[in-house]
């Protein structure tokens, strides 16, 4: 299969995972069954996104950067996802805390406290709107510079199994911030296109650069990716799991076999 189509295809789906996810709360009335099997599912993908940040992307990035800069002693590629996860912190957690508000990024929507309860209520949905644009951009823009289907299929599979849940989180924060839905469509749109967006630029420049300087714009893009990757696997997910007071037994086991599952894949690819 061409590569530019498969990109096209996976796209698609992308998209739909997200708009359909953001547009859930909207739609219907969430109940508890279906936010615990959020949950699960949540525990499960933070084991994708820690093995494939840390297994597959960062070790790509950092050989790529080894072979372009063999002369440079220093962890390009590490210092790139580490800037990637402090921009992520400072648009979640930091810049929100300025106006005197705080923002928890819950997957599942419970409770009264998962998102604003103090300072602005109706900022918190914009706030999480600008961290989840700027990881998904960046997924895109990774899964767009891939050289080869194998990159594409791993990006896919970590961006698929979170974008559909950090959409109804996002839906829900809208929900519970008073938007209306006509408004909240737009903004969900938005961050369903916010991949897709990451696609085509990374597509773009990879055609547009040469030799080097497309090799660099790769590397860069998988190690930023993998910084995201950390992240949404740490301060994301894991974080929200852990505050549960219960089956933490079960959650951990979805990550571990999620995980396990990566690191058998690592063998043969």
């Amino acid at each position: 299969m061409n590569l530019v189509f498969a990109k096209l295809i996976l796209v698609v789906a992308v998209f739909l995972d997200g708009f359909v996810g953001g547009m859930l709360p909207y739609w219907r009335r969430v109940d508890s069954d279906r936010s615990r099997f959020l949950e699960y599912g949540n525990a499960f993908a933070a084991g994708i996104f820690l093995a494939l940040g840390l297994l597959f992307m960062l070790h790509d990035a950092d050989g790529h950067f080894k072979q372009l800069f063999p002369e440079v002693d220093y962890p390009i590629a590490f210092a790139l996802a580490l800037v990637a996860f402090l921009v992520l912190m400072l648009i979640e957690h930091v810049l929100p805390s300025l106006r005197e508000g705080k923002i928890v990024h819950a997957e599942t929507g419970e409770g009264t406290d998962d998102f604003v309860t103090t300072g602005s209520p109706k900022f918190a949905p914009y706030m999480l709107l600008g961290a989840l644009g700027v990881g998904s951009f960046i997924a895109g823009l990774a899964l767009g510079a891939q050289p080869h289907i194998k990159g594409v299929l791993l990006i896919f599979l970590a961006i698929v199994a979170h974008k559909g849940s950090a959409g109804f989180a996002l839906g829900v924060s809208m929900r519970r911030g008073g938007i209306a839905r006509s408004w909240g469509r737009r903004l969900i749109l938005l961050f369903a296109l916010t991949t897709p967006t990451g696609v085509l630029v990374g597509m773009a420049a990879t055609q547009l650069l040469t030799g080097h300087g497309e090799q660099i714009f790769i590397a860069s893009s998988i190690a930023l990716l993998s910084g995201v990757f950390l992240y949404v696997a740490t301060l994301d997910i894991l974080r929200e799991q852990l505050a549960e007071r219960t089956n933490h037994l079960a959650r951990w086991s979805l990550l571990v076999t999620a995980s396990s599952l990566m690191f058998i894949l690592a063998i043969w690819l």
